[in-house]
């Protein structure tokens, strides 16, 4: 089933709402589809975040 596109004008018009140089979203990299679906949206992975050792485990 194709997408309506409702997702990406949602985006667009946050992103154009604001005035940045650049935004940053953290996205579970487990989840390649995720991943890619932002990246088709023009984000660039740029880097991983690492939980503190002292932070609970999600399961």
């Amino acid at each position: 089933m194709a997408g309506t596109g409702r997702a990406q004008h949602i985006h667009d018009a946050l992103i154009q709402s604001v005035d940045v140089d650049f935004v940053t979203l953290l996205v579970d990299s487990t989840h390649s589809k995720v991943q890619a679906l932002y990246e088709k949206c023009g984000y660039e992975k740029r880097d991983e975040a690492q939980t503190a050792d002292d932070s609970p485990s999600v399961q």
